[in-house]
């Protein structure tokens, strides 16, 4: 747990809706983690933000798709039988087009959803 030198920030859209919390640590040696988290389940893309009761908001999806368009660290657009998703930002990685990927991340929405 990070102590006074931890700051916290919330993210908001241009809404005014709140995205989240930003945790900002002078580095790693002031994070311990408590407990890891379960691998998630991969779900179709049509169903990243839908509501599932039950689930909790807090916990990573994962995805699996084809890779229509890419760039080394994003963003990276993936397509299943069920709609396509743009990956806006990843570790660097060489990827090509065709390539059937799986994404774990938490979703956002967007412009176009």
């Amino acid at each position: 747990m990070p102590g006074d030198d931890g700051v916290g920030a919330s993210r908001f859209n241009f809404r005014r809706q709140i995205l989240g919390i930003t945790l900002r640590l002078p580095s790693l040696e002031y994070l311990t983690v408590v407990e890891r988290a379960a691998e998630p389940t991969v779900r179709s893309i049509a169903e990243l933000l839908v509501f599932t009761p039950g689930a909790r908001g807090d916990e990573p999806s994962s995805v699996r798709g084809v890779v229509l368009l890419t760039n080394p660290t994003g963003p990276t657009w993936l397509a299943d039988d069920s709609g396509g998703v743009q990956v806006a930002s990843h570790a660097r990685v060489t990827l090509a087009i065709g390539d059937v990927v799986q994404a774990v991340g938490f979703p956002e929405g967007g412009a176009f959803n």
